[in-house]
């Protein structure tokens, strides 16, 4: 037992050292999780680098080969969510004296999309098809909607678009920036109306992992079109495709003309 004892002992000497840095939240980083796991189970100290946030992986908090650094956190973004306009009703929902919960009739429109805030997304495209947006509803408030688009996610561009977003002098479009927990991003999915997936691949061969994300949600997707896209989604059948920003503009007037009595 001693000799076996002296052994385990020397091979937690000689496990070799290894650091995973990851330029975003620890927490939302499922891959780099994985990846951290993986090694650890190869016999590596894993030291895992990135920023605070939502908590890792439980399995990663647990490992004792695994410890985690963390970066200073990036700036904060503003946050212009709608206020409740009463403790009974929100922008989205009102609750009745009976305890009944409903959506307003005259509720605004959720589209989400997530990000890296890299150049593989352009999000312009997007800000083009909501400035469109925004002129045609105001000249036809009665057919559409007012939006709420929620942006999730951190990266290097995130702070100039979030510039760009503060510029906008937008009365029924409504842009927002927020960092979404791991338990909290499915639950946003899943209660938003329409998905948008600007993920241009720079080699044309990976695929959109947020499209899948949005497809088990159930809610509707519009990607931008690629080489390796239609591994994934087919125009009309099973999430909508588009190739350029105007394509977009129309897409989402099309999506919420008459919403929500008449999607």
């Amino acid at each position: 037992m001693t000799g076996e004892c002296e052994m385990d002992k020397e091979q937690e000497q000689e496990r070799e050292q290894v650091t995973v840095v990851v330029l975003g939240d620890l927490g939302h980083s499922p891959r780099m999780n994985y990846h951290a796991l993986s090694l650890s189970e190869e016999g590596f100290e894993v030291n895992l680098v990135g920023f605070a946030g939502s908590k890792p992986q439980v399995e990663v908090l647990k490992d004792e080969h695994i410890t985690l650094t963390y970066m200073r956190p990036s700036p904060n973004v503003f946050n212009k969510l709608p206020k409740f306009s009463s403790p009974d009703k929100t922008v989205f929902t009102e609750r009745y004296a009976d305890g009944r919960v409903s959506e307003c009739e005259d509720r605004p429109a959720l589209v989400v999309s997530s990000t890296s805030w890299t150049e593989d997304e352009d999000f312009s495209i997007l800000f083009y098809a909501l400035q469109d947006y925004e002129r045609v509803r105001q000249e036809f408030p009665d057919h559409y909607p007012p939006l709420i688009v929620v942006v999730t996610g951190k990266g290097p561009t995130k702070s100039y678009y979030a510039t760009l977003i503060s510029e906008r002098q937008w009365s029924h479009v409504v842009v927002i920036t927020p960092w979404m927990s791991a338990e909290d991003y499915p639950t946003l999915l899943a209660s938003a109306d329409f998905g948008v997936c600007l993920h241009y691949s720079s080699s044309g061969l990976d695929l959109p992992m947020k499209v899948v994300d949005m497809f088990g949600s159930g809610i509707p997707v519009a990607a931008i079109d690629y080489p390796a896209l239609p591994e994934l989604v087919h125009h009309n059948e099973n999430g909508l495709v588009f190739k350029n920003k105007e394509e977009l503009a129309n897409l989402l007037q099309d999506w919420f003309r008459g919403f929500p009595k008449e999607t």
